[in-house]
């Protein structure tokens, strides 16, 4: 009678009551299941965001990168032929 009050009320308390029934070391794997597996989806979803910003903020379409320095090849050129005339 118990049990038919149970899995008509709330579910949640439904399967705390069977969980109450397994013995403590398949709780305990259960647990550590579900922590390790937690752990690893948080692991992956901050990594997967980091890579995400790092990509983002070394794009052009970065906030940050307004003052980004810009390569002018004919100013390297320029700055070479200096520098080889300076040697000689």
């Amino acid at each position: 009678m118990q049990s038919d009050n149970l899995t008509n009320s709330n579910p949640i308390k439904t399967l705390l009551y069977k969980m109450s029934k397994l013995p403590l070391s398949v709780r305990v794997t259960d647990a550590v299941h579900r922590v390790f597996v937690l752990g690893l989806f948080g692991i992956t979803a901050v990594g997967t965001g980091s890579i995400l910003f790092n990509i983002y903020a070394n794009s052009d379409f970065g906030g940050m990168n307004k003052n980004k320095l810009k390569f002018s090849r004919e100013e390297f050129d320029e700055k070479r032929a200096n520098e080889a005339e300076d040697k000689q």
